[in-house]
């Protein structure tokens, strides 16, 4: 099925569209104002987030956001968009961007991550 009968068909069915991926909750910044970060929880190991996408996968839902604290941080979010994007699924993620280098961000354009 092409994107856009995929998109069409939305308007007739209850499947998720898009949802929210949180992969971290560290965070390199401590901004005053934010809850979204707490550097004593470990990232959750790769399988269980592939696990994760699977389900999300398993219910429908076409786009992936990927959050945090700051995703960056996680030692596998390179893989982690490659994963989501073989299960043809579209990927985003929210970041504060300041431990984005040449080489990750290499690396998530050729894991195929749609936007930043």
């Amino acid at each position: 099925m092409g994107q856009i009968a995929q998109r069409i068909s939305r308007i007739f069915n209850s499947k998720p569209v898009a949802c929210h991926l949180y992969v971290t909750e560290q965070c390199n910044l401590h901004c005053e104002y934010c809850t979204e970060f707490d550097n004593k929880i470990p990232h959750p190991p790769l399988a269980k987030v592939k696990q994760w996408i699977d389900k999300i996968h398993e219910l429908g839902c076409m786009r992936i956001g990927i959050q945090g604290g700051e995703p960056l941080k996680h030692p596998d979010i390179v893989e982690i968009v490659r994963y989501i994007k073989s299960k043809k699924m579209g990927c985003s993620m929210s970041s504060n961007a300041f431990l984005l280098t040449d080489e990750l961000l290499q690396g998530l354009e050729a894991a195929g991550l749609d936007s930043i």
